[in-house]
């Protein structure tokens, strides 16, 4: 099976969260490539799926694992927007193009953990919004949040989503919303991370002091993305 290395790297990029996952598998399934992940600090979570029509003459071929994921988009990154075939023999996964050509030695299965449970959560209403207003958030934090941890903390209350930064000095962006619930919950710097990694309008899952739940679909892949709160009695 081909597909283009560059959109083979970018679906990787988005489940490695700016460094945050250190190890993963990837399942070549019926549909496509599928990967959950957790962040090497158990606060963030990925469902991906990467659609079988990213690639010509896809072929379902198992499981591998990629005990470096960034080592692996850095490899990948080598064949740059050249078209690659990709093939597995044994332990190696054997990439090829019209000039380039590689192998990757993958671990044994046994080393990679599997995400052994998946969250069952619940939540009365959802949005959608432009993700630009996380990552203008984020920015607000780097701005005013010079020690420690950068987090927000998200409010919604009279028709308003508040994304605010700062305890003496103040930073919000606000955005008309038709969530009906109060919230009131913050969230650290992988939720940044993840922002910074999609663009355009993403769903949004909030509640108060409950993680919060992020998704992003389009032709080439689905992702959802859930990320740990931040506490105030932790």
């Amino acid at each position: 099976m081909k597909i283009e290395s560059n959109l083979l790297k970018e679906f990787i990029e988005k489940i490695y969260i700016e460094g945050r996952v250190m190890d993963c598998k990837l399942n070549f399934d019926i549909d496509g490539i599928k990967a959950n992940v957790i962040t090497k600090d158990n606060i963030g979570l990925v469902l991906s799926q990467m659609s079988k029509s990213c690639f010509i003459n896809y072929k379902p071929t198992g499981i591998i694992g990629i005990q470096d994921v960034g080592e692996f988009i850095e490899f990948l990154g080598r064949f740059g927007n050249e078209i690659v075939q990709l093939s597995l023999e044994g332990n190696v996964l054997k990439l090829s193009s019209d000039v380039r050509e590689g192998e990757y030695i993958l671990p044994d299965l046994q080393f990679i953990k599997d995400v052994e449970k998946l969250p069952s959560l619940q939540y009365n209403e959802s949005i959608k919004i432009d993700v630009k207003h996380f990552v203008n958030a984020f920015n607000n934090a780097g701005v005013l949040i010079k020690k420690g941890e950068k987090f927000i903390n998200i409010k919604v209350k009279d028709g308003k989503l508040i994304l605010g930064v700062g305890e003496d000095h103040k930073l919000r962006e606000i955005i008309k919303t038709s969530l009906k619930e109060e919230v009131n919950v913050s969230f650290g710097e992988v939720l940044g991370s993840i922002a910074k990694l999609l663009d355009g309008e993403i769903d949004v899952n909030i509640k108060t002091n409950y993680p919060i739940t992020i998704i992003k679909n389009n032709d080439k892949y689905k992702l959802k993305y859930v990320v740990a709160p931040i506490v105030e009695n932790e």
